[in-house]
């Protein structure tokens, strides 16, 4: 994904990818820090671009369904930033997608 600051953040956060079921249970994520660490958040200047790439492993047992896959960021705490991102039913999230899984 790219993510822009608005401003410099005073924190390093973490970002959270996770895959959720049609419940909202979470059935594959990773947390890291940006860009592997190379770019932590509180060294982003205002309207600078990050690049960051990550990835993730679903479970080999991943029944049949819909899924979700949902981004944030969270603070050394673990309290999550609220986004306006919008398209998820979370107020910490933003939907990045969904996909489908099928059995042969």
């Amino acid at each position: 994904f790219k993510w822009t600051a608005a401003h410099t953040p005073s924190t390093d956060y973490t970002i959270f990818i996770h895959v959720l079921d049609a419940g909202g249970q979470v059935v594959a994520q990773n947390d890291l820090q940006p860009a592997g660490g190379f770019a932590p958040t509180s060294s982003w200047q205002p309207g600078e671009t990050i690049v960051d790439r990550h990835g993730l492993v679903l479970p080999a047992t991943l029944p049949a369904g819909t899924y979700r896959i949902v981004t944030g960021l969270y603070d050394s705490s673990g309290a999550r930033l609220r986004t306006t991102a919008g398209g998820s039913p979370e107020p910490d999230s933003a939907l990045l997608g969904t996909f489908e899984v099928v059995t042969k």
